[in-house]
């Protein structure tokens, strides 16, 4: 939600392009069939018939958009062409997969970029990266550092990988959480991404790639989660704060309850995504390991000895603190 109307605002068009990528478009580019090679999921038959031609399940769309690319761009006014697509990859990664984390399928965005110059690539591959970092210090409250991979680890085809880097606490390592690929040339070269400039002379696009995926969600996970489960930052949850009516014997449970749906209704209507939790046949305790489970940001508890303070009380699920507040 916050990411699609960003790109929008630079000129970025949505689109989706299909799974499969043919064997011999994948393997065009060396570098970066070199460094999927080990991870690429092939469809070799059709029901009981071999294939003539195998196709890949994309491991990441470059070589399945860019024929096209060179069919679309003939001249300067042809660029910038930016798009992006929000689909799934897969990697058939060695070992055992972590969810979110190192997954075989993954869902993710991928864009893809020609410029007429060097220094527009350069210049969105940073705007780009800057993007990622928002994500995740605003909205996930993980905080990251901006940089340049080293060598080894930079994306098979590019000439330099631009990085966002986590910190994994009980762990002690970093983790990367989304990139941005200069392509440079590498690309235009083999699939022949050619445009006439404004000088009428031929010339070669400059290209980026860039993408986050679900790991998003593994690194919260990681970065935040407790002993009792999730801990989910407010801006991401789906739900924000969990209302729980705590009945009391012989007390009048129809009021607690009017109560606990009046301060929903006037947390819904602030915008806040709230929820009831009316369930009879859970205890308020179990109710309240269930929700610190699934890392809900705020509980608000309501008995009727809050109603005849006119308070509730509110514990976070971040530090488990607990107050009591006035209910107007």
């Amino acid at each position: 939600a916050f990411f699609d109307p960003e790109i929008k605002k630079m000129k970025v068009e949505n689109c989706y392009f299909p799974t499969f990528v043919l064997e011999s478009h994948l393997k065009k580019e060396e570098d970066h069939y070199n460094g999927f090679s080990q991870e690429v999921a092939w469809v070799t038959k059709s029901g009981k018939s071999d294939l003539e031609t195998h196709l890949a399940l994309r491991p990441s769309s470059e070589t399945i958009m860019y024929p096209y690319f060179s069919k679309w761009i003939r001249g300067h006014r042809d660029l910038p062409l930016k798009l992006n697509q929000w689909c799934n990859a897969v990697r058939w990664a060695v070992g055992d997969p972590t969810p979110f984390i190192r997954s075989r399928e993954f869902l993710w965005q991928e864009g893809h970029s020609a410029f007429a110059t060097e220094d527009e690539a350069h210049a969105e591959a940073l705007e780009i990266l800057e993007l990622y970092r928002r994500i995740y210090e605003e909205y996930l409250a993980v905080p990251v550092i901006k940089g340049t991979k080293s060598e080894v680890d930079t994306f098979g085809g590019a000439i330099y990988t631009n990085t966002v880097e986590a910190f994994i606490p009980n762990t002690g390592c970093g983790i990367q959480g989304a990139t941005t690929h200069c392509l440079g040339q590498k690309f235009a070269s083999k699939f022949e991404l050619n445009f006439e400039d404004k000088k009428g002379d031929k010339a070669m696009v400059w290209q980026n790639s860039w993408g986050y995926s679900t790991r998003t969600i593994g690194v919260t996970v990681m970065v935040h989660g407790d002993d009792k489960g999730l801990v989910l930052p407010p801006k991401v949850a789906s739900t924000q704060v969990i209302v729980i009516p705590v009945p009391y014997k012989d007390a009048d449970t129809q009021e607690v309850n009017d109560t606990c749906k009046t301060t929903v209704n006037m947390l819904c209507e602030a915008k806040i995504r709230a929820e009831l939790d009316s369930r009879d046949y859970f205890s308020p305790e179990r109710k309240y390991s269930e929700w610190e489970m699934k890392g809900v940001p705020l509980r608000i508890q309501i008995g009727s000895k809050d109603l005849a303070t006119e308070q509730v009380c509110v514990v976070r699920r971040d530090n488990g603190a607990k107050m009591d507040i006035a209910n107007a």
